[in-house]
């Protein structure tokens, strides 16, 4: 049997390793446009913002608004939590507040999140203090927040958030590096879903707000879901604070607030000896001294008129702006103090 000639050996083994690197360099000459492509204006203007993996589209939303708003100047001051966050606290108007009594006037974002829990929120508020170098984070919050039975977005097994607060992993470091793989996940979350998720086309402020209009009817009831909704807000342990203990303190003053209730909700805590609810503050207190995070109690008398509600639940805008301006009273009064340091001026603006 004749010998294969040297130069046709060299053929058959180059061969498939010219294909493999031509199609290697076609790929990643097709990922660089494509990544180019997701960084320009012109897409970015038409198509909604890109995904990050979350269970919630209006994460994207939210993050899309703040990075927006962090272009035009410092984050001074970060709300966090669930959507009666997203409801109650307008950055506009504790700002003015803020600044009557205090002379700073800082710029606030409202990064409320429907569905949020406490395990939702600490690793959120590691990751955009550290990115938009925040100095005030204020964390209005109920029993909810720490109860097993919150909605809880799970946040912390989200690849992204993994990999920005605990390892490394692939997924996490192109959500974070790469334009085009958001914008492949928001491809993928629009073929993959079907139901119509709240808040996501509701008029959201550039800060975040969502200034809501409705009024809670005066004859209005508490429906079955909703009653359960409130019964398992006091259902929590003290384990199911621990989260707390992990919000983000280097560099970041924390402020943690008690949420007022309605007035429904006010007077079935103090009847009602079961419900966990009442003395929420007193529960936590403890832990917010020993954590060094300052602690706001909502009064024991009616804070938000009645037509301050939109529901049982969430503020509407005339809520909103009496809660705003009480919160910043507050936090003047612990800058008076010295408890909280508002250097807001120092930043460049």
């Amino acid at each position: 049997m004749s010998e294969v000639p040297e130069n046709n050996k060299l053929r058959i083994t180059r061969e498939p390793l010219k294909t493999l690197a031509l199609a290697a360099l076609v790929l990643a000459v097709s990922a660089g446009a494509f990544e180019l492509a997701a960084r320009t204006e012109a897409l970015s203007s038409r198509v909604r913002a890109p995904s990050y993996g979350t269970r919630i589209r209006f994460f994207d939303l939210q993050m899309e608004r703040l990075q927006r708003y962090a272009e035009k100047g410092p984050i001074d001051c970060l709300f966090v939590g669930n959507s009666a966050v997203l409801q109650a606290t307008d950055p506009e108007i504790f700002s003015d507040a803020l600044a009557h009594r205090t002379g700073k006037r800082p710029r606030c974002f409202n990064f409320g999140l429907p569905g949020a829990s406490a395990r939702d929120v600490v690793p959120l508020s590691m990751i955009l203090t550290r990115d938009f170098d925040v100095p005030l984070l204020i964390y209005p919050l109920t029993p909810r927040d720490v109860s097993k039975h919150a909605l809880a977005l799970r946040l912390e097994i989200n690849r992204w958030v993994e990999r920005r607060t605990v390892a490394f992993n692939l997924d996490g470091f192109l959500t974070e590096s790469s334009h085009a793989f958001r914008y492949w996940l928001a491809v993928q979350r629009n073929l993959g879903t079907g139901r119509a998720e709240p808040y996501v086309d509701f008029p959201i402020r550039d800060d975040g707000f969502f200034s809501a209009h409705r009024v809670r009817p005066g004859d209005d009831v508490i429906t079955g879901g909703t009653h359960e909704l409130l019964k398992q807000r006091g259902r929590y342990q003290n384990r199911w604070l621990s989260p707390i203990a992990y919000l983000p303190k280097r560099g970041t003053q924390v402020v943690l607030v008690e949420l007022p209730a309605t007035g429904l909700r006010s007077r079935s805590m103090e009847t009602d000896p079961d419900d966990a609810a009442h003395g929420f503050a007193n529960r936590i207190a403890p832990l917010a001294e020993q954590e060094g995070v300052h602690l706001i109690r909502a009064p024991q008398e009616r804070l938000i008129p009645e037509d301050g509600w939109a529901d049982f639940v969430h503020m509407n805008a005339r809520g909103a702006a009496h809660f705003s301006r009480w919160l910043a009273e507050r936090v003047a009064d612990a800058n008076a103090a010295g408890d909280l340091d508002l250097a807001f001026e120092v930043r460049n603006r």
